[in-house]
């Protein structure tokens, strides 16, 4: 066991490491009912900033009505989730929620939101002796650096809250491009836009895969955020095409 010892104001506050969350990023987008005060998961998160987290538009655009009607900021809480503290507050209000420009609630295309915390930041830097969790910022636009062919087939990690278990949970999975894609959304109501959308393959249940689960790739040991599940094509009984707004 590794153990780190942070000293803070004279007092000792250990922590053990083993214990820290490796995918710290990945956050729990709540609904606050503001009658009772009781918190409900509704979708994943990702940290993306010190104070933005990305989430699925339709999330936060519970009318789908793009901008139409009102987004109430007060419906909504950020929820860091297996923070390895059960003494700090997991928590955090909302000061803005803005939905992607070419947010399409009629076809899904472009299905992300980005949320800012209310006044203060993350904690990115104390592991322990702090009121907030230990986060981490995941990297974005992976596909500006490298050609976006390059991905295909290639293995990431799918991480989701599971909802209805209340654990966290991930697996390794294949990206499959866009023949692939357009072969199974071929008899749904619309193509995929490839420009903004990318799919993988996918063989759980589908009902264990959370509104907004993240797909994640490690680059030369850095972790990227390729897209946030958008929405699923059953395939056969246990697996699906999960199709991903492209970040």
């Amino acid at each position: 066991m590794i153990v780190v010892v942070v000293v803070v104001h004279g007092d000792d506050c250990v922590v053990d490491k083993t214990k820290l969350f490796q995918y710290r990023w990945h956050v729990s987008l709540q609904y606050y009912d503001q009658e009772t005060g009781h918190l409900y998961h509704i979708c994943d998160g990702a940290i993306v900033s010190s104070v933005d987290v990305i989430v699925p538009a339709y999330c936060v655009d519970l009318n789908l009505s793009n901008n139409e009607t009102a987004i109430d900021t007060n419906d909504f809480r950020i929820k860091i989730i297996n923070t390895f503290n059960p003494n700090v507050n997991p928590i955090y209000t909302i000061s803005k929620i803005d939905l992607n420009l070419h947010w399409n609630p009629k076809t899904f295309a472009y299905n992300y939101a980005v949320i800012e915390i209310e006044n203060e930041e993350f904690n990115l830097d104390s592991p322990g002796c702090n009121e907030r969790p230990f986060v981490q910022i995941i990297n974005t636009n992976l596909t500006g650096k490298i050609p976006i062919d390059w991905l295909n087939n290639k293995w990431a990690t799918l991480s989701t809250w599971n909802w209805e278990h209340q654990n966290y949970e991930k697996n390794d999975v294949q990206i499959r491009f866009n023949d692939d894609c357009k072969n199974a959304l071929s008899n749904s109501y619309r193509s995929i836009d490839i420009e903004s959308e990318m799919c993988i393959f996918l063989t759980v249940e589908p009902c264990d895969l959370s509104n907004g689960a993240l797909l994640q790739y490690f680059y030369h040991g850095e972790p990227y955020l390729l897209g946030i599940a958008s929405f699923m094509i059953e395939s056969t009984k246990n697996s699906s095409y999960v199709i991903f707004a492209k970040l």
